[in-house]
């Protein structure tokens, strides 16, 4: 039996920005070899408080129809873990309660990341990344970004983020 596997659709010009931004750093390593121990990779994650896992990441593999069945309770409470990944290691979690604005976002980044950050003695070469989720897009959090950092990856960064590609961060298989 088969299982399909639910993909975010890509627009046309897709594949050619994830192209552009791949072959940035390709170009950008060879000529600066420490370039992605200086990225900081960010992600989100949604886990539900009852103990349940995201059922797309389990697999059950069986030669028989083992015909599982798992109940889903509606409602659950739910937070978002925030972190990220870099040379030097982990950094968080953080922790929302309720939906993610950019207002919340920018409280996280200014009170609890960015303090940590600034502790290394690499945060003034350190390059920022986020994906393009609403909440890092917010004008107040890319005028921060613009103010803290140097050069950043993101929706309308200083280095433009190719939409629709989580499987470009170490996030999505590190973290």
């Amino acid at each position: 039996s088969y299982k399909p596997r639910l993909l975010q659709a890509l627009n046309e010009d897709d594949p050619d920005r994830r192209m552009e931004f791949c072959e940035w750093i390709l170009d950008s390593t060879q000529e600066d070899p420490t370039l992605l121990d200086r990225i900081l990779w960010t992600d989100e994650a949604i886990f539900q408080v009852n103990g349940r896992v995201n059922r797309h990441n389990c697999v059950y593999w069986s030669d028989t129809n083992l015909h599982l069945i798992i109940e889903q309770e509606l409602n659950v409470p739910q937070v978002i873990v925030c972190g990220g990944i870099w040379s030097n290691g982990v950094v968080g979690p953080y922790f929302f309660e309720g939906n993610v604005t950019s207002e919340k976002y920018l409280q996280m980044l200014e009170d609890n990341m960015i303090p940590h950050l600034e502790k290394h003695s690499s945060f003034e070469t350190m390059i920022w990344q986020q994906n393009g989720t609403p909440p890092h897009y917010g004008l107040v959090v890319r005028e921060y970004l613009d103010n803290t950092f140097l050069r950043w990856i993101g929706r309308r960064g200083t280095i433009e983020w190719p939409p629709r590609s989580p499987d470009l961060t170490p996030c999505d298989f590190s973290l």
